[in-house]
């Protein structure tokens, strides 16, 4: 393992949730009010009219680069194998169908007014984002490649899911909701994260990952 890229890797952390934060409350959260008032035939024909703004924003900037340079954003488009499909299967059907077996549905109707945003526009935008564009950046900062080994791979894999938890290192959520709530969030987009990257990893592209993480966020929203 590369000492000098894991120390790039460590330091990387705050440089990355600083501009994370001011891409939220410097650019896309300005922009995503204005739209919101000044096309409110648009956005009021959702419940929650800023997420879904702020999804789209987000899938608008990232989908057009991903257009531009599709291989990075995309990754190498391949046709899954067996295992592969029947993975994602597997574990898409857990998703959605354990909220049911759980019988833990009381969240459901405040849950069901993210539906189109959690379970389509950010799986999208997130997965083109972190698991195209930023984990081709970490392959590069650690000297790996997609035909790397799994030991190799595995510094890019835990700065991708680092960099994915503080994503969703919000300071209004933690003033909101307290480190109670925030904390096991930021665990649990950890893992999510390495688990994408890893999936991004095994099948050289962003694809099969999309509806893990729809049907992820879908789970999410019972529990």
């Amino acid at each position: 393992m590369n000492g000098r890229a894991v120390v790039m890797g460590i330091l990387s952390l705050p440089v990355v949730w600083g501009i994370f934060q001011s891409y939220h409350e410097f650019f896309s959260r300005p922009l995503v009010g204005w739209a919101v008032e000044v096309f409110p035939q648009v956005f009021g024909l959702v419940d929650a009219a800023y997420p879904f703004a702020t999804g789209l924003l987000q899938l608008l900037i990232v989908g057009t680069i991903a257009l531009i340079r599709p291989r990075l954003g995309f990754g190498d488009a391949r046709n899954p194998d067996l295992y592969q499909s029947l993975t994602v299967i597997t574990l898409v059907s857990i998703c959605l169908f354990s909220p049911i077996l759980l019988s833990s549905s009381g969240h459901a109707g405040a849950f069901k007014k993210m539906g189109v945003v959690v379970w389509t526009i950010t799986p999208i935008s997130e997965e083109i984002l972190f698991r195209g564009f930023l984990h081709s950046l970490l392959l590069q900062i650690f000297h790996a490649a997609q035909d790397s080994s799994w030991k190799k791979i595995l510094p890019p894999l835990v700065f991708g899911g680092l960099w994915f938890s503080l994503w969703h290192l919000v300071p209004s959520a933690i003033s909101d909701y307290g480190w109670e709530v925030v904390g096991p969030q930021l665990v649990i987009t950890f893992f999510a994260g390495v688990l994408f990257s890893g999936l991004r990893h095994w099948t050289g592209s962003i694809w099969l990952g999309i509806p893990i993480h729809a049907a992820g966020n879908f789970l999410a929203g019972f529990l």
